[in-house]
């Protein structure tokens, strides 16, 4: 090779490193403008206050001093579980008077911003049992007053003394409440992305009593069986 090729050669070697590293941080920075960007345009004209984020967790504060998380297991891992809270966060106590409904308003707007910082494959909710929300409250009272199965087993359990305690009991209460579609404001909000309540795991049964029934609407008020702790699990619809 002649003196002559080699120095071209030195010199078009020389010219790709720096153009390399700037694309590079041109990418970086267009990423970093773009995110800026969607966020700014969530909390423009919206009903989300404030968004705070880590590796595992992006919290959105709404207006109405409620808040909605996406979580994950791990930083690369994809968005698992949405949860609802009060912001400034405080544990929700039994009988908030919060319905699950307005916890759930403007989630379409978090979860647009959430796709675009990882894949979404929700497989649980952190919620509250019925009882905490009087919404899903009455969804509950309904759906054990007037499904036949349900009744059925009460009448042929006369003994109902330790009834809330029997493991066929928990297994009947997560059928009816899937059954009856509970938490529905929740479930139809999933089934437009391509999920659905798939099963509850319940725990530490309790019942919701006459008085509350009858202030609902119910005449004739049922054992109506609700957890105190809920796990619920959320798969893709077929």
């Amino acid at each position: 090779m002649t003196k002559t090729s080699i120095l071209f050669l030195a010199i078009a070697i020389a010219s790709c490193q720096p153009t390399s590293k700037k694309n590079g941080e041109t990418n970086t920075a267009s990423a970093t403008i773009a995110a800026h960007s969607d966020k700014e345009n969530l909390l423009k004209n919206s009903i989300i206050k404030a968004i705070d984020k880590d590796d595992l967790s992006i919290t959105f504060q709404k207006n109405d001093g409620l808040a909605i998380a996406f979580h994950r297991v791990h930083k690369d891992s994809s968005w698992s579980s949405i949860s609802f809270a009060q912001w400034p966060y405080k544990p929700l106590s039994q009988e908030t008077g919060i319905r699950l409904n307005d916890y759930i308003q403007g989630i379409d707007l978090c979860w647009n911003y959430i796709e675009k910082s990882g894949h979404i494959n929700i497989t649980s909710l952190g919620l509250m049992s019925p009882h905490n929300y009087p919404d899903i409250l009455k969804n509950q009272v309904y759906a054990f007053n007037k499904d036949l199965d349900w009744m059925n087993y009460l009448n042929n359990n006369t003994t109902q003394n330790d009834l809330l305690m029997r493991s066929t009991t928990y297994k009947r209460t997560s059928e009816t409440m899937l059954k009856h579609n509970v938490y529905e404001p929740i479930n139809d909000f999933l089934k437009q992305k391509g999920f659905v309540i798939s099963a509850y795991a319940l725990e530490k049964m309790a019942s919701i009593s006459a008085t509350k029934q009858k202030n609902i609407g119910i005449e004739n008020p049922s054992l109506v069986p609700s957890p105190l702790a809920i796990n619920i699990r959320v798969k893709k619809s077929s």
